[in-house]
């Protein structure tokens, strides 16, 4: 049985509970990186310096955000512009900033306030792709891309994880775009054992000879303390 899913949506897998269906945004060009995020902190205050390297297509500009685990500030930034809203930052790539290509780094600084302590931030994305963290556990999707024709058809990507779990985690999967697919309702964990398993997600995608656009999506699967991975989706309409 198949559970259909209907345009890229968001989706918690969540045990005993049905999947949390809203609006989805339209799907970004394939984005992969790595950030370096290091920090010097103080009594109320602290500097850190973010190093993000370009492992996928090459960024015409690029939007980085993040969000605070405490209660951080920035109040200054450089060399690109920034805004914050509550714990959410985003940082935009400066006017005339040169392309960004595969294998190449961009880097950029801030100062900012806090009581008490500060840690590295969460949820790093980049062009509203995860971004993993430089020397910490992360999720791994094989392959990066998926390409598919509009009549649709089975397909499918395996996850692993980097590193083995302090427990046994349960895989969340978020999508985003506009292909239309169906999934089977299963559960994905991963423990002490299969955690360097691949897992093979499999997929219907549904056929869409509605319109002559080239549908396509982001699929990210996340786990507990582990930085998230995605996938591209792209469908190739028939000539």
């Amino acid at each position: 049985m198949f559970l259909k899913l209907g345009r890229l949506v968001t989706v918690a897998v969540l045990a005993g509970a049905a999947a949390a269906v809203v609006p989805a945004s339209a799907a970004q060009a394939a984005v992969s990186c790595e950030a370096t995020y290091r920090t010097t902190s103080w009594s109320g205050g602290f500097t850190a310096s973010v190093q993000l390297k370009n492992l996928g297509d090459t960024w015409d500009g690029f939007s980085f955000q993040f969000a605070f685990r405490g209660d951080e500030t920035v109040t200054a930034a450089w060399p690109h512009d920034y805004f914050q809203s509550g714990k959410l930052v985003t940082f935009r790539s400066a006017e005339g900033a040169r392309a960004v290509p595969t294998g190449g780094s961009v880097w950029l600084g801030f100062l900012g306030r806090h009581t008490g302590t500060t840690s590295p931030p969460a949820n790093l994305r980049v062009n509203d792709v995860y971004c993993a963290v430089s020397g910490q556990p992360h999720v791994i999707i094989e392959p990066d891309v998926l390409t598919f024709n509009e009549g649709g058809g089975t397909t499918g990507f395996t996850m692993r994880l980097s590193q083995p779990p302090p427990r046994q985690l349960q895989a969340q999967i978020r999508t985003t775009g506009s292909v239309i697919f169906a999934t089977q309702p299963i559960l994905y964990y991963f423990n002490e054992h299969n955690w360097n398993t691949p897992q093979y997600f499999s997929m219907m995608l549904v056929p869409n000879d509605l319109n002559t656009v080239d549908d396509s999506g982001v699929l990210t699967v996340s786990a507990e303390g582990y930085s998230p991975d995605s996938i591209v989706l792209q469908e190739i309409d028939r000539g």
